[in-house]
């Protein structure tokens, strides 16, 4: 008796594709309408904080607040893209958009740390978090 393959096509899904669907599936969920809610009240210490390093060029890092200075001037960054000059012209998506996209970079590291078979479900369940 030979063994014959049906002649139906088998339907893959590539693990690379699935990887960029959950990243912009994670991409998403932390960037869609962060200017809903107000700030809670590490990021209001953050907004402050780097309200001083945008208005006055200097950030004096201090052990007893939340965050170092990379938090800070990769914000300063996203702002100056954006064309944010001063405390005033702060909003909430400023304030959180360098957060979430390392939140998404974090996920990307995930995935490369993982063993390979099992990306997928590892991924997806922290893209839900």
């Amino acid at each position: 008796m030979k063994f014959t393959e049906s002649n139906r096509t088998k339907f893959k899904i590539n693990d690379g594709f699935i990887f960029v669907i959950v990243i912009f599936f994670a991409l998403f969920l932390r960037t869609y309408k962060l200017d809903n809610r107000p700030l809670h009240v590490d990021e209001a210490v953050h907004a402050v904080k780097f309200g001083e390093l945008l208005e006055d060029g200097y950030y004096k890092y201090d052990p007893i607040e939340y965050h170092g200075p990379t938090l800070n001037y990769l914000t300063l960054l996203s702002s100056s893209l954006s064309g944010i000059q001063s405390f005033e012209d702060l909003n909430e998506y400023t304030i959180r958009l360098v957060p979430d996209i390392i939140a998404v970079l974090f996920i990307l590291l995930l995935a490369l740390m993982l063993p390979h078979e099992k990306n997928l479900s590892k991924l997806l369940a922290v893209t839900l978090l």
